[in-house]
């Protein structure tokens, strides 16, 4: 008899649990505390709602960065548990939260109309005003000036006019020579009526003409 030879049937292999996921992590979430996330989305749009100090103060300090991130985290657990009672329903409540959106709407919206567009001023409207404005914007030309004040005798005094001329002269005469030092002359005691005074730096429209004629040549 012919024997038939069964071919061995290997049994099915037991299924492998497979291995649970690990909650995935958004990349751009900076915090979490169970479901809920602060993202950098969320931590640099309150930033940027700051004032510039407080900008300032944050750049230089990271741990102040770090209580900012740990306080919104506090606030969106705060705000989940409060939006799950549905306390934001009460009438009261809900009366608070829209005069709050008004008052936010509309410093908002006036503070969007009157900030100037990145645009303004061009550098055309800036030529016109300085081209309108030019000789407000120069700055005259000043001189240091020391006079020497001869007093003008009193009208029919003959006598006292005519000295006050020959120390004019007197004077005049001393300056035009070469190397004439003026504040020497100035302090000179054959003068007697004369009188010195360092008048300082004085712009050049409020010089006398008759002396910015000198002055400038």
């Amino acid at each position: 008899a012919t024997q038939a030879q069964a071919a061995a049937t290997p049994a099915p292999a037991a299924p492998v649990a497979a291995a649970p996921k690990a909650a995935t992590v958004p990349e751009n979430v900076v915090a979490r505390v169970g479901d809920t996330n602060i993202s950098a989305d969320d931590l640099r749009s309150y930033v940027a709602a700051l004032a510039p100090r407080e900008q300032a103060a944050l750049a230089k300090d990271p741990a102040m960065l770090s209580q900012t991130v740990r306080l919104l985290l506090a606030n969106r657990l705060v705000l989940q548990e409060a939006v799950a009672k549905k306390w934001d329903q009460q009438p009261s409540v809900a009366a608070q939260l829209e005069r709050a959106r008004e008052g936010a709407v509309v410093e908002l919206y006036l503070q969007s109309v009157s900030t100037p567009p990145a645009s303004f001023p061009s550098e055309d409207d800036l030529q016109k005003v300085y081209e309108a404005n030019r000789a407000a914007f120069l700055m005259p030309r000043q001189f240091q000036l020391t006079q020497i004040y001869i007093a003008a005798p009193k009208e029919g005094d003959k006598a006292a006019e005519d000295k006050a001329k020959q120390e004019l002269d007197d004077v005049q005469r001393k300056l035009r020579a070469p190397g004439a030092d003026f504040a020497a002359i100035a302090r000179g005691d054959n003068n007697a009526a004369k009188d010195a005074a360092d008048l300082g730096w004085v712009a050049e429209n409020q010089i006398r003409p008759e002396i910015r004629s000198q002055v400038m040549g």
